[in-house]
């Protein structure tokens, strides 16, 4: 009997994009800035069981680059726990690449020969197991030291390929000025210029974004398309009351677009593909976001009422602006417009969106 069945893939899972276990482990890794890592279910089903909440596991596969996106939504400092045998320090180095990409500080920790996770914190307890993560060394470090153990130095070539996927800037960092010589190996010369020149270029840096949560009228918008996101049964309901054009930020109004466009059914690559640079860095920023969904229905009626007196309102001054200008019969059409939307104001304030049955501005 095998310790586990994998499931098939489908439209709505698909192995690669997932991890096992962060449904569970995901506000354990926020609280503890760390994730620990590890090849299959049953280690990390083993280590959660002896106290250790802040573990996940690729779903029967190497680590993948969405993967590795996903666990940087949470923390960036990642603890490699792979068994000790040939195959364990293969699939710990492929993850450790895959990491570093993405610029995650990898750490990798070490068992004793012929270990694993899971008869290790069963034979010995999650205190010995701390103790072997606290002793967890830089994932450079340990591609050294195995390097070094088969004699791989002897061709400089084929050191500089263990590293030429990774950035100039994080190469250098993690490294270290005069870690050659510490290792007994000769110091090295700069990286010469061409080192980078038949890698793919990286995309230019994106400014921080400003936070458009305090903009009050911006942070209604943007709590209400945070919870269709994530519970993308309000979708429909929300489209009947509000379109895309009431949105005040073009990033909110172009992700809430595409969310009413395709039903809420979507898939986070469909809702990215062709949005601006903007709305992807909104989107991302609301898909990291996880927290504040315990009362989504509480939140999408206070986000819809709030939204809707604000057309009021904006309705309202646009009447006070045009009122100086008009005369006569013209005049008094204002005028009863203004009284309508006013008594419709009063009848929304601080009641849900099942009030709602004025006219819309």
């Amino acid at each position: 009997e095998p310790k586990y069945l994998n499931s098939a893939e489908s439209p709505t899972f698909v192995k690669g994009r997932t991890l096992y276990g962060l449904s569970w482990a995901k506000n354990a890794i926020r609280r503890a800035d760390r994730v620990i890592l590890v090849e299959g279910y049953f280690d990390c089903v083993r280590l959660m069981m002896a106290g250790l909440d802040e573990v996940v596991a690729p779903l029967g596969t190497a680590l993948t680059e969405p993967q590795a996106d996903l666990l940087r939504r949470y923390t960036k400092n990642v603890f490699l726990l792979y068994d000790s045998d040939s195959a364990g320090l293969k699939a710990t180095f492929r993850a450790g690449d895959e990491l570093l990409r993405l610029g995650m500080a990898v750490q990798v920790v070490t068992l004793p020969d012929g270990e694993d996770p899971d008869t290790f914190v069963k034979a010995h307890g999650k205190d010995r197991l701390e103790e072997h993560i606290s002793h967890a060394i830089d994932v450079f470090e340990r591609k050294i030291q195995i390097l070094e153990r088969h004699g791989s130095f002897a061709d400089l070539r084929r050191k500089r390929a263990e590293v030429a996927g990774v950035s100039r800037e994080l190469l250098e960092r993690e490294i270290g000025h005069g870690a050659e010589t510490a290792r007994g190996l000769p110091p090295e010369p700069p990286l010469p210029d061409d080192f980078e020149a038949s890698r793919e270029p990286e995309a230019p840096r994106r400014m921080p974004r400003r936070d458009v949560r305090r903009t009050p009228g911006v942070r209604t918008e943007w709590e209400l398309v945070h919870v269709m996101l994530h519970q993308r049964t309000y979708v429909e309901s929300v489209a009947e009351r509000i379109g895309p054009e009431e949105f005040r930020e073009p990033a909110l109004r172009a992700i809430y677009a595409r969310l009413v466009s395709t039903a809420g059914d979507a898939t986070v690559d469909d809702l990215a593909a062709g949005l601006d640079e903007d709305a992807s860095a909104m989107l991302e920023s609301l898909l990291a976001e996880v927290g504040g969904l315990e009362d989504a229905g509480r939140t999408v009626q206070d986000c819809l009422a709030t939204l809707q007196i604000q057309q009021l309102h904006d309705a309202m001054r646009e009447i006070d602006r045009q009122l100086p200008l008009a005369a006569g019969s013209e005049q008094d059409e204002l005028m009863l417009r203004k009284k309508q939307l006013s008594d419709e104001w009063r009848s929304l304030g601080g009641r849900g969106w099942k009030s709602f049955g004025g006219t819309r501005s």
